[in-house]
């Protein structure tokens, strides 16, 4: 494991077909530098009460 690390949870939205935000070629590069592991975390969709 790396010096850091990162966890962004996400819950895809209702009729999605794809595209988004982009993690750029430059984040990666500082990210790697400083040790940091980046994982993606995919949820179900919440149901507000």
């Amino acid at each position: 494991m790396g010096s850091y690390v990162a966890d962004i949870g996400f819950s895809p939205r209702k009729g999605a077909a794809g595209g988004g935000a982009v993690i750029s070629t430059g984040a990666m590069k500082i990210m790697l530098s400083i040790g940091m592991e980046l994982y993606l975390s995919e949820y179900l969709e919440f149901n507000d009460e």
